[in-house]
């Protein structure tokens, strides 16, 4: 932990868990390294990264998930800024923005394939064949309704 003669305190945080067990979850291998930088105007700044080696929920499994996240908030008011990017062992990614009102994940443009062993985890009968794959879902954390529309072009499927 440093504190700067302008009055702002910058923690350098790294932590390592080894497994976390919860009822049907369990996460193994979590590494976090985060900055945070609280600011004598009571703003804060998050930026980190965590890597996770697995992550099971019953009987579903996914394997090296990467989370880069950066986090604006104004501690007096606790108006929050977030952009997170989460990018899976497949190649796959998406985009996860919020306030501390509404939520948005973007999954840009990609080809499919990287979403084929994502799908193989819940329907192993599915093949995704080639093509680009994109999906958007936004809401509100007050309540659990959430909108959004997903779009597959030139692709080929195979049930």
């Amino acid at each position: 932990m440093t504190h700067s003669a302008d009055e702002s305190w910058q923690i350098n945080l790294t932590n390592k868990i080894s497994e976390v067990i919860l009822p049907q979850t369990k996460l193994v291998k979590l590494v976090n390294t985060s900055d945070i930088i609280i600011t004598s105007d009571s703003k804060l700044l998050l930026t980190g990264q965590t890597k996770l080696e697995g992550l099971r929920y019953t009987d579903k499994k996914l394997n090296k998930l990467t989370f880069e996240h950066e986090l604006n908030s104004k501690l007096a008011t606790m108006e929050t800024v977030g952009k997170h990017n989460l990018q899976l062992e497949s190649g796959a990614s998406m985009q996860i923005m919020h306030t501390e009102k509404n939520v948005k994940l973007l999954m840009a443009e990609q080809p499919v394939m990287p979403l084929q062993k994502l799908i193989n985890q819940f329907n192993n009968k599915v093949q995704l064949l080639s093509g680009t794959f994109s999906t958007e879902i936004s809401g509100t954390l007050s309540s659990s309704q959430l909108f959004g529309h997903s779009e597959a072009d030139r692709y080929q499927l195979k049930i």
